[in-house]
Order: C-alpha cells, then sequence, then structure tokens
C-alpha cells in the first residue's frame, strides 16, 4: 500500500525534472512526437487497406472503341469450328495457322508485333521460335556471348557489347534498320514466356506513332523503368528515340557502369521525357 501511495509523488518529481531541464524536454517532446507520428500512421495504414470494401477497377473500353471506330465489331465463335473445321483428319496444319476468320488474325495482320528476344543460353532460341514465338510478325535473338547458326530456325545474331544496354541498344538499332514495319517492339529474355496475341489488344487504340513504354513497372534509385524479366512494349516513335545512340559506341557507352540494361533504358527514355506508365488513350 505505501508503494502505490508513492507513485503520484514520483510521478510528480518526474515531471518536475523534465519540465526543469532542457534537454529532457526536447527527448521527451521527440519520443511523444514519434509515438504519434507512428500511431498516425497505423491508423491510416488499417483504413487504407483493411476496409470493408475492395477497389474496384473500372475498365476503360479502349479496344472496344477503337474496333468500333475501324467499323468492325466483335462477335463469339466457336473455337473447334475456326481450329478443326474443313480440315482432314490427319492435318495438324491448326498447329502453324491462325484461323483467319478469328480476331487474332485480324489483329495479327493490324498491329505488327516484332519480338526481339535476349537469350542466356544457346539452347532456348529453338523452344521459343516454336511456341510463342510463332505469333509474333517478326522474331529476332541477339547475344553478346554467342551465335547460333540453324537453316530451320531462327538465327541467334552475336553482337559484342560491352554492356546488357548496350547490347539491347544495338539489337534495337539493328532492327529499326532491317524492318521498317514493325509498329511495336516486345523486349524479353529467354526465360520469359509472352504472349503476343493479347498484347495486340492492348496497344492497338494505341498510337505507335507516339512514344509508349509499356510494362512492369520498377523503381530503383528513385528511377522508374520497366522490368526486363517480365518483358515490356515499345512503339516505333520511342524506339526511334533510342536511335540517338546512333553509333555501337554511344550504345556501348550509354550503359557502361552497370548490367542493368533494362533500368538504363528506362533512364533514358525518361530523360527524353517518356514515362513508364499507359497514358491516356
Amino acid at each position: 500500500m505505501v508503494i502505490f501511495r508513492r507513485i503520484p509523488n514520483c510521478i510528480s518529481h518526474l515531471l518536475l525534472r523534465i519540465t526543469s531541464n532542457q534537454r529532457s524536454q526536447f527527448l521527451s517532446s521527440f519520443i511523444l512526437g514519434a509515438l504519434f507520428a507512428v500511431s498516425v500512421r497505423l491508423y491510416q495504414a488499417s483504413t487504407d487497406h483493411f476496409g470493408d470494401a475492395d477497389p474496384v477497377a473500372e475498365y476503360d473500353w479502349a479496344y472496344e472503341k477503337w474496333l468500333y471506330s475501324a467499323g468492325f465489331l466483335s462477335e463469339p465463335r466457336d473455337p473447334d469450328i475456326g481450329r478443326y473445321g474443313g480440315r482432314s483428319k490427319n492435318d495438324s496444319s491448326f498447329e502453324d495457322n491462325m484461323d483467319p476468320e478469328s480476331e487474332a488474325y485480324f489483329l495479327h495482320q493490324r498491329v505488327n508485333v516484332h519480338c526481339l528476344v535476349l537469350p542466356l543460353s544457346p539452347e532456348t532460341s529453338s523452344s521459343i521460335q516454336r511456341t510463342w514465338g510463332r505469333h509474333c510478325n517478326s522474331l529476332s535473338f541477339y547475344s553478346d556471348k554467342f551465335q547460333v547458326q540453324d537453316d530451320d530456325e531462327t538465327p541467334v545474331m552475336k553482337l559484342p557489347s560491352k554492356s546488357s544496354f548496350g547490347l539491347l541498344c544495338k539489337s534495337l538499332r539493328r532492327i529499326f534498320e532491317a524492318d521498317q514495319n514493325f509498329s511495336w517492339i516486345l523486349v524479353t529474355t529467354d526465360d520469359t514466356y509472352a504472349l503476343p496475341k493479347n498484347l495486340r489488344y492492348f496497344v492497338a487504340p494505341l498510337n505507335s506513332s507516339k512514344p509508349h513504354y509499356l510494362g512492369h513497372a520498377m523503381k530503383f534509385w528513385s528511377q522508374p523503368y520497366n522490368w526486363g524479366d517480365a518483358g515490356y512494349a515499345l512503339s516505333k516513335a520511342a524506339v526511334k528515340l533510342v536511335m540517338e545512340f546512333d553509333t555501337d559506341e554511344k550504345c556501348d557507352k550509354g550503359g557502361k557502369y552497370w548490367k542493368n540494361g533494362d533500368w538504363y533504358l528506362g533512364k533514358h527514355l525518361y530523360s527524353l521525357g517518356v514515362g513508364h506508365t499507359c497514358p491516356e488513350l
């Protein structure tokens, strides 16, 4: 009982010491302020992320608007008819050819996607060529370490480079010089499984003559960029901006201090006013 009676006296004595000492006042004020800030942040986090209502994404109908403006409408179609209709029993050509009546075929003709793959292994190019690579309008492989020549497959061309950005920059330059028909370039590594058909739905409403840089946004050293392992897409106008590195030497110097070619691409495009997010349609 005596101890409990002394508690108010102890508290009063402590408060008196704090108020009479400037250093104690500063320390106590700092601790109380920090506790208050943490309390407010925890409260905000609890209301922002654990509310009763889940956030609902709004669909902008951009693709449907673009399709309608071009004079077309989507209609449901039995996929088995498009895949097997009118074919003989032993005909397996449906594995290589698209149904000309399908929307995928329509977009393949309208939205030209050149796929650029930067392989780490010489064995992977054939697998890509035989799977999702068939759905690209054009397909290129470039490596700074090896070259693969095969009459039945798309060759892996060797581009000696001093950095990963140097390889990327030189590869984009080679494609830009050789292929004037592309509207978009999809850049991936060889451990990425891409779906060019789905990409076309997304980029069809966008004007490829304007610089667009689309992908999975990341941030490193406060610099936003699109992650290379997830794959990213560049419009033709965005590729033209990279052509400011108009020699192989400039490509190598553009990112010689880090191996992150995707980060350097985001850095250079950002300096030219091209952000990593999708602009308004």
